[in-house]
């Protein structure tokens, strides 16, 4: 969609930061990262359909798996768990908190496990808990990565449409209040959030064609279109 360096020149023009006074391109690299991780943290929780990773875990007895071992853990969040038992896959469902300890006394050595428990380890990132505990088995879990980072200013920023306007935006907020320019910042801010919400609320339009459905017909007769739930429609608010 765009890359770091074009990002990163609407930024300065955002901020009006131009000048061996202002902040480096390097500073501003660090502010495009920062924000740039935190609009894919806001994506995922506004339901963005983000492709996902996939990372293959053989048990062996076990008490916990590792999800994803690279460093540093990346981790966001996970869309799924499933058991892989030759062409068939069985999809495994989140532990209720008050059946831990009555499944943890029950040897999976020939029982499938049904249930799943994610944790977060200081040292070694997301962790998986299978429930019975499996001795053997293979198993596929499906999770969001963080955004890892801008590598140069020819890496793209691939999300979705506008998402980049909002990242430049974000950053020139950080580097006018690094100035010590809070009124300015303060107004930028307002035009995030506006921003933000209208990117939020697109979410049920990457696939236009299902989401929402739309019926053809309804009680005030034929002709007549009704979503199947309230549809935020974005306007022009500023």
């Amino acid at each position: 969609m765009a890359l770091r360096s074009e990002i990163r020149t609407r930024a300065r023009y955002r901020a009006d930061q131009f000048g061996a006074t202002k902040p480096d391109d390097t500073a501003y690299n660090y502010w495009l990262d920062e924000v740039g991780r935190r609009v894919w943290s806001l994506l995922l929780q506004s339901g963005w359909p983000i492709d996902y990773t996939t990372s293959s875990i053989t048990a062996n007895g076990a008490a916990t798996y590792t999800i994803h071992a690279a460093s540093p853990p990346d981790v966001a969040m996970v869309a799924g768990v499933y058991y892989i038992q030759g062409t068939d896959v069985y999809e495994l469902k989140r532990v209720n908190t008050a059946d831990i300890a009555s499944l943890r006394s029950v040897q999976a050595a020939s029982n499938r496990p049904m249930y799943y428990e994610i944790r977060f380890n200081p040292t070694s990132g997301a962790v998986i808990e299978f429930f019975p505990r499996p001795n053997a088995g293979t198993f596929e879990v499906r999770y969001y990565t963080d955004f890892t980072g801008f590598a140069s200013d020819a890496t793209n920023w691939n999300g979705p449409a506008r998402t980049d306007e909002l990242i430049a935006i974000g950053v020139a907020i950080k580097a006018l209040r690094n100035e010590g320019d809070n009124p300015a910042a303060d107004q930028l801010e307002k035009e995030w959030m506006i921003l933000l919400d209208e990117i939020q609320h697109s979410v049920a339009w990457l696939d236009a064609r299902s989401a929402p459905l739309i019926r053809d017909a309804g009680p005030a007769g034929p002709n007549t279109s009704y979503f199947d739930y309230p549809v935020y429609v974005p306007g022009v608010r500023w």
